[in-house]
């Protein structure tokens, strides 16, 4: 929109995007908007908190993930027999 000489302070733009959200993200649009008087409702700020997000939902699918490992040796004291 600044290429076309439109200028949006910066909370406006943050609470526009916050309103896009899906539901599933209540918690993030609530943590941003229930700041201290309202200084962190900015757009770095939001992304830090998608951010924070995506880093929990990816370590909460790898920690449900079965690895499996075999180990192949010629050793007699590991071989059956």
């Amino acid at each position: 929109m600044e290429d076309v000489g439109i200028w949006m302070d910066k909370d406006i733009l943050t609470y526009d995007l916050i309103k896009r959200l899906p539901a599933s993200l209540d918690n993030i649009k609530q943590r941003i908007t229930h700041s201290n008087n309202g200084e962190d409702i900015k757009p770095n700020k939001l992304l830090d908190h998608l951010e924070i997000h995506l880093n929990e939902l990816k370590l909460s699918s790898t920690v449900n993930k079965l690895e499996v490992a075999t180990m192949y040796t010629e050793n007699r004291k590991c071989s059956p027999g």
